[in-house]
């Protein structure tokens, strides 16, 4: 009997979330991701699918819609109609990398004799900082005016943005910091990215100390810490949940 790819992606599966390789967030993406490929490819044999299939499958993922699963429709009849907004490049290839990934255990495990995806990717037109579009100054006026109505209300909406601006700090990274995270070195008041806790970093290089902007200090942040130590609250934004992602759901 002949293995069918959704019986390997379970036992891929399986293994690393039994060893716990895997978080929640990624378990849940990496099964998303290799449930779309049965949906294109079909639940065949994983022997049947060679270089041939791959490619084919590469030009399929290129035309999928932005927000496909939005619309409810069967993978097979999305793909049969002209989709304007396409997925992007990051997208297309971080489909084909996890699949890729599934065929490298595939093969380790000898249910393959070779990876039919190895190397298989789009190649990128632009440079890694041209990725993305910057925000216009015009963007940052209209992102603070928005922000501003909050400060009193909801904290989090209103210093979280501001602090991304002025810091470069990941969104989480802003959103699960506690009180005593905001403290002085040498007479300057910085954000202290830790690990303690219920708080996640992406990596250890992570871990650093962070000059707090003096504009932060002038939009009322020191303050807002002395309110909080004052009632008695451990964290900055008492207002945001933990959740799958952390608190920056």
């Amino acid at each position: 009997k002949e293995d069918k790819l959704s019986e390997l992606i379970a036992k891929y599966v399986e293994e690393h979330m039994v060893q716990g390789k895997w978080k929640e967030k990624t378990h849940q993406e990496v099964t998303s991701s290799l449930e779309l490929a049965v949906s294109v490819l079909g639940d065949v044999p994983a022997k049947s699918i060679d270089r041939s299939v791959m490619v084919n499958y590469l030009g399929k993922l290129k035309r999928l819609p932005v927000n496909m699963r939005k619309s409810g429709k069967p993978v097979k009849k999305i793909l049969e109609q002209e989709n304007k907004r396409t997925v992007s490049q990051r997208t297309v290839n971080k489909y084909i990398t996890r699949i890729s990934s599934l065929f490298i255990w595939c093969v380790r495990q000898g249910y393959l004799d070779r990876n039919p995806a190895e190397g298989l990717s789009i190649a990128s037109k632009v440079k890694q900082d041209e990725e993305r579009k910057a925000y216009s100054v015009i963007d940052i006026r209209k992102t603070i005016s928005l922000v501003a109505k909050y400060k009193n209300t909801a904290p989090g909406r209103y210093f979280v943005p501001l602090i991304a601006m002025y810091s470069g700090l990941r969104l989480n990274e802003i959103c699960q910091l506690h009180i005593t995270d905001v403290k002085q070195e040498d007479g300057v008041w910085c954000f202290d990215i830790n690990s303690d806790g219920d708080k996640r970093l992406k990596n250890k290089a992570s871990r650093r100390v962070i000059p707090v902007h003096p504009v932060l200090i002038k939009y009322g942040l020191l303050d807002h810490v002395e309110a909080m130590r004052t009632a008695g609250d451990p964290r900055m934004w008492m207002e945001l949940e933990h959740k799958r992602d952390g608190y920056s759901h």
